[in-house]
């Protein structure tokens, strides 16, 4: 799960962060 969140947490953000504009 380690890797797993490693991976996908910050793609989340990523993915989260460029449907919002709000940055």
């Amino acid at each position: 799960l380690g890797e797993l969140a490693v991976g996908l947490l910050p793609m989340a953000r990523f993915l989260a962060v460029g449907s919002s504009p709000n940055s």
